[in-house]
């Protein structure tokens, strides 16, 4: 087994409170994982005063998805400065998934993106 290259997603900029952006998709074979790394940046903001939800949903599908209506996990980061951090975490065990940010207030909106990297073994 070995990591795949890394890949980059395009950010998405503006995420606020009113409505969840997201990251391109990423399938998965079987007994595979993706670690991913994002960026988080607070924008134009002068404290941090909300977090970004992160959540990541998976479907079943590898064209025209049927993505879950519940995330299959959630995280809250909140910035401990106004640059730019960066938040890892595994996914793994699903077939195709997607990260959407959302802010968890009215105050700061953020740019997310970031990359990730493949490894397992293809059944």
């Amino acid at each position: 087994m070995a990591w795949g290259s890394k890949q980059n997603f395009t950010d998405q900029t503006a995420i606020n409170g009113a409505t969840e952006k997201f990251l391109a998709a990423v399938s998965l074979n079987p007994r595979e994982l993706a670690h991913v790394q994002l960026k988080i940046d607070n924008e134009h903001a002068s404290a941090v005063t909300d977090g970004l939800q992160v959540s990541v949903y998976t479907t079943l599908d590898d064209a025209s998805e049927t993505w879950d209506s519940a995330p299959f996990m959630q995280f809250t980061h909140k910035p401990a400065t106004v640059s730019a951090e960066y938040f890892a975490f595994t996914v793994m065990g699903v077939k195709k998934f997607r990260i959407g940010g959302l802010s968890t207030g009215a105050a700061n909106t953020y740019t997310m993106g970031g990359s990730y990297r493949l490894d397992g073994v293809s059944a």
